[in-house]
């Protein structure tokens, strides 16, 4: 099972930035991030992608469907939905 989550740390050269990630729950392994100025749903997809890329050596339209994709504020019954907007 992989989480994703943000933080927003201050650098001295940037100021504010978005660092986006993805972990293994079973081993606390970051398995993507992505750092990037603009907090966008856009740019937390890069650090899904890049875990998709590590652990399956590609990435190609469609292999994001069947996962399980609601997070804890919606119930599975929405995850189809969210799942077809994870198309690449």
């Amino acid at each position: 099972m992989w989480a994703t989550d943000a933080a927003e740390p201050a650098t001295v050269r940037d100021g504010k930035v978005w660092l986006f990630g993805v972990a293994e729950h079973w081993n606390a392994e970051l398995l993507g991030w992505h750092v990037s100025k603009r907090g966008t749903r856009f740019e937390a997809l890069q650090a899904v992608g890049m875990a998709v890329r590590q652990q399956f050596g590609h990435l190609f339209a469609g292999m994001a469907r069947g996962p399980n994709t609601h997070g804890p504020a919606q119930p599975p019954a929405i995850a189809p939905k969210r799942a077809n907007s994870l198309l690449f």
